[in-house]
């Protein structure tokens, strides 16, 4: 019971008068197997050897139909052992490897008919330039969906692929297409809120508003002292602000100014409350 042989075995349950028909390669291996799980003897009734494993499955096959109405439970038939050497011995079982055979070639000749119907009768050479052109039409859809989310134009990104605009509308639907296009958008929106973002922090966004402030208080020194002037007359030239210090604490956008003034007694505002301090911060 050796080789490269499949058997049909034939397993007996003399206790329950039960037999159990299947294929193995080693019908001592499948008995010993059984027997583990089984509180009643087993022996090994009946073998037959085939050459191919598909051959004694096809025979196995047979003997299940023939035999439907005797089944117990799994594999497990009301047979004598005379029964089934007889099943064994009908032309169907017989013939079963040969129908078996047949029924796998129509099986495959129907296969390969419906490869060439989906391949439209093409030779493999064909195929293969086909697949090469499907694979170049995905990578122009991928550059030219990049190219539209980086901004350019549909006639500037068709020129640049080497497709017509028309072509490029069609595209819209393609899955690499529209895939690409999302992430190059995408990409382009970040890199945009990045740009602001450092912008906002750069010294050189800063510096315009520094400069705004110096002019501003520029603005109001000189006009302290055309006060300064009017009220004291052309012949004497009083100082209300001696100093302007602009001060801005690392990290911060704002810029503290310190207007340093002039310490005269008796200098008041011009309703007479209070004295001007002698200095002050903005």
């Amino acid at each position: 019971m050796g080789g490269e042989e499949t058997y049909v075995y034939v397993i007996s349950c003399r206790r329950l008068e039960r037999l159990k028909i299947g294929v193995a390669d080693d019908p001592g291996k499948r008995l010993r197997e059984l027997q583990v799980g089984s509180p009643a003897e087993l022996t090994l009734a009946h073998t037959q050897a085939y050459a191919e494993r598909r051959d004694a499955v096809a025979v196995c096959e047979e003997l299940y139909r023939c035999f439907a109405e005797k089944r117990d439970r799994g594999r497990w038939y009301r047979l004598t052992l005379e029964q089934v050497r007889h099943g064994l011995a009908r032309r169907a079982t017989v013939e079963a490897p040969q129908r078996a055979r047949a029924a796998e070639a129509a099986r495959a000749s129907r296969l390969a008919a419906g490869r060439r119907k989906r391949s439209g009768g093409r030779t493999e050479k064909q195929l293969a330039y086909g697949r090469r052109r499907r694979q170049q039409r995905r990578q122009k859809q991928r550059r030219a969906g990049r190219l539209l989310g980086q901004g350019m134009t549909q006639e500037q990104a068709a020129a640049a692929v080497g497709v017509s605009s028309r072509t490029l509308r069609n595209w819209k639907t393609a899955p690499a297409f529209r895939r690409e296009l999302e992430r190059s958008q995408q990409r382009r929106l970040h890199e945009a809120a990045r740009e602001r973002s450092r912008r906002a922090t750069s010294p050189a966004r800063r510096q315009p508003a520094q400069e705004r402030v110096v002019l501003a208080f520029e603005l109001l020194v000189g006009l302290s002292r055309g006060l300064e002037h009017d009220d004291h007359g052309d012949d004497e030239q009083i100082h209300l602000v001696d100093e302007v210090v602009l001060e801005q604490p690392p990290g911060q956008d704002a810029a503290a100014v310190h207007l340093q003034l002039t310490r005269r007694p008796g200098l008041q505002v011009a309703d007479g409350g209070r004295e001007i301090a002698p200095s002050v911060c903005l």
